[in-house]
């Protein structure tokens, strides 16, 4: 085991990022060279696209310049006609001074004239011609754009998705990663350690799984749902007069305003995403315990005394009123770690070691990670790690470095190695309380995997659906869709799986709500609001673990796979994490199309 992995934060700002990045970025040139781009050349478009945005950018200013000069001259000219034509009235109407109004007036045409010759004649040819130059330099940009792209395209077709836990293994070997939860390893966890999974208003849409020294962990991002309410409203003015003496016995009439405010509250469903990080391992097994992140790193020394100072006395009146708690030697840990639900003292001590806790206070205090971000919960033999850093986090490889782009390999370089950090910290971070904790790391599983009776895990069943979307929803639903399954048999390779998704369809409604106005009067407000009706729709897939990367499979579809699975129907698939998912309910017929396939071409 490498041992720096017992003081994980330290490892991390010494150790591992560099490393990684040193690892990144020779896989970058690893692909640089694969794809056979010209940097050269490709540094010279570049040179020459943004030498055209910035010509673009200075003919758009020339042109709002001129803009503005046309409209300045226009606004002045104008005044001059108005003068002329005021004068003019002037010159027929009035006639002391009509000298001067007749000198003024010739005065204002000449400038009404002068200026409308030099609008017309200077400064629109030149707001024309100033338009047609930023048109032209945009066009050439757009032009030198594209083809910055088409050369980048080579490299960027090589983003695969075992890329990033390959980069990983290499740099932290004792974190073994798999894009996918096999099978296996799902239903050893089920049967070794007790982990259930059979939660309706939740399915996993990305996942990540591996071993920390044969403990397993999956890292999930899931799409939850729940049904709660929303409050809808509506106003309207309502006005009325009253009348009354004043002091001097006049009748006055006072008139009044009011804005009234109708409110309906009905049931509105709503979806979340959630990325966990589950770990299992048989250390502790009797042991319980919950906590909160407590921002620790936002906290100066003297906040962090007040704050400990304060919640020691709360865990000495916890130690008085319970027999069965009592408090660590270490009140700092105690108060920011903060597992005062535990249940049990023997095996809290023994995971929580002095080596442990200072692990845990260094990275719930310390600045080069995400600090005290995490929640942690232990049931059993699975402990929880939820993050606030990794709560928009997409843990699947596949989707993470398919969005990068870049017009230059310079580009390029700095996006791939900063996603690729990216990513690493994410998971890092999320498996550092893990790592804080050396028992976790010195404890292995006691029981080898039993025989697998499936083909494809039901994490990673409802990821492939999730990825095939469009034909499994329901056709009238108009929200997001949770799609649960259910194993309907196992043919060679292959899973046939039944997909129940449920969603909600929409219907506007007006509710009309009664309010008392300062009127006197009852007043109806129609309030609209928007009921939500469940609908579902079952269909049956074909899920099989093909192994290939998403680059490998690319090739095999256009090889001869995707024409022989459009022979018997099977078009309408997705694959990602290994994973091919088909919609087609014959499962004999898929998997021994999809196993000619392979052995004819000496594949799996």
């Amino acid at each position: 085991m490498d041992d720096r992995l017992l003081e994980p934060l330290t490892a991390y700002k010494e150790c591992y990022e560099r490393e990684f990045l040193q690892n990144a970025a020779r896989k970058f040139e690893e692909l640089l060279h694969a794809s056979s781009v010209d940097e050269a050349q490709n540094r010279a478009s570049a040179s020459a696209y943004r030498s055209e945005t910035e010509k673009s950018a200075d003919a758009e200013k020339a042109n709002k310049r001129y803009s503005d000069f046309v409209v300045f001259c226009g606004c002045v000219t104008a005044c001059c006609g108005i003068a002329a034509v005021i004068l003019l009235i002037f010159i027929f109407l009035v006639d002391e001074y009509r000298g001067l109004w007749i000198g003024s007036c010739v005065v204002s045409v000449a400038l009404c004239v002068a200026g409308i010759v030099f609008i017309v004649k200077f400064l629109v040819p030149r707001e024309k011609a100033s338009g047609q130059k930023t048109k032209e330099h945009a066009a050439r940009a757009e032009e030198l754009m594209q083809e910055c792209l088409s050369q980048i395209a080579p490299l960027e077709a090589l983003y695969d998705d075992v890329i990033l836990p390959d980069l990983i293994r290499a740099t932290v070997p004792q974190i073994e990663l798999s894009v996918s939860v096999g099978a296996a390893r799902s239903q050893y966890i089920r049967e070794h350690f007790g982990a259930v999974y059979r939660d309706p208003e939740r399915m996993y849409a990305g996942t990540l799984s591996g071993e920390l020294l044969g403990n397993p962990f999956v890292l999930g991002r899931k799409l939850c749902h729940f049904m709660g309410t929303r409050t809808y409203s509506e106003s309207i003015v309502i006005t009325w007069q009253t009348s009354y003496i004043d002091s001097e016995g006049h009748i006055r009439t006072e008139y009044h305003s009011e804005v009234l405010t109708g409110y309906v509250t009905k049931p509105c469903p709503y979806y979340f995403g959630e990325t966990s990080l589950e770990f299992y391992s048989e250390t502790a097994p009797d042991l319980s315990f919950s906590r909160k992140p407590s921002h620790a790193e936002r906290l100066n020394e003297g906040a962090v005394e007040r704050k400990v100072k304060k919640g020691s006395k709360k865990i000495r009146r916890m130690q008085e009123k319970s027999a069965g708690f009592t408090e660590l030697g270490n009140a700092e840990f105690d108060v920011l770690f903060g597992a005062l639900d535990r249940d049990h003292e023997v095996q809290f001590r023994l995971l929580f070691t002095p080596l442990a806790q200072k692990n845990l206070l260094a990275l719930m205090r310390g600045k080069e990670g995400f600090g005290d971000d995490f929640s942690m919960i232990k049931r059993g033999a699975v402990t929880t790690v939820v993050s606030e850093h990794s709560s928009a986090w997409d843990p699947d490889c596949g989707r993470y470095l398919a969005g990068l782009s870049a017009y230059s390999v310079e580009l390029a370089r700095k996006n791939f190695i900063t996603q690729a950090l990216g990513y690493f910290r994410n998971l890092y971070f999320d498996l550092a309380p893990i790592l804080s904790i050396p028992l976790y790391q010195q404890t292995r599983p006691s029981a080898p995997p039993a025989p697998c009776t499936r083909a494809v895990s039901e994490e990673e069943a409802e990821c492939a659906a999730y990825r095939l979307g469009g034909p499994l929803r329901p056709p009238a639903a108009e929200t997001d869709c949770i799609f649960k399954t259910c194993l309907v048999e196992t043919v060679g390779k292959t899973d046939v799986v039944r997909v129940n998704a449920r969603g909600y369809h929409t219907e506007e409604r007006v509710e009309i709500v009664t309010k008392f106005g300062g009127d006197g009067n009852l007043h109806s407000i129609a309030v609209p609001w928007t009921e939500y009706f469940p609908v579902e729709q079952v269909s049956t897939v074909v899920v099989r673990e093909l192994g290939l990367s998403l680059l490998g499979f690319g090739k095999a579809i256009r090889e001869g796979l995707g024409s022989a699975l459009e022979k018997i129907g099977a078009a309408e698939m997705s694959y990602g994490d290994g994973i091919l998912c088909c919609l087609f309910g014959d499962g004999e017929t898929f998997d021994r199309t999809v196993t000619e396939y392979f052995e004819k071409t000496g594949g799996k």
